[in-house]
């Protein structure tokens, strides 16, 4: 039986504003309580990807209220992402998908997600 960890916001139905388009980026991520501490990371793969948010898949549950994503854009740049957690459910293989909307996503008058969105769909090289 599969544990699920949800927050108040997961209610089942679907609202996205956004459509998310599949894609599978490997991220490290931060966890991030309501005061704004860290209070742990790990890494793992977005299974989808949109302007206002994207579903992860991770080893270990996210039970923190945000989290930091963070990579590295075609030009080595940092990219980090802020995001709402809205669910985290643990599926038949262990993993955890873990679905978050994005926040206060510009930096710098910069998009990152346009930067991770650019990353995310180029083929990995051989």
């Amino acid at each position: 039986m599969a544990d699920s960890i949800e927050t108040q916001h997961d209610q089942g139905s679907e609202r996205r504003q956004y459509t998310r388009g599949e894609s599978t980026h490997p991220v490290s991520y931060v966890c991030i309580d309501d005061q704004g501490r860290e209070i742990g990371e790990g890494m793992g793969t977005t299974l989808n990807l949109s302007t206002g948010g994207a579903l992860l898949e991770t080893f270990f549950p996210v039970k923190s209220p945000f989290v930091l994503l963070l990579s590295i854009d075609l030009k080595d740049r940092l990219i980090e992402l802020r995001g709402e957690v809205v669910h985290c459910k643990q599926h038949d293989a262990g993993a955890y998908q873990v679905g978050i909307r994005f926040v206060h996503a510009e930096k710098d008058g910069q998009n990152p997600i346009a930067r991770l969105l650019e990353t995310a769909s180029q083929p990995e090289e051989t």
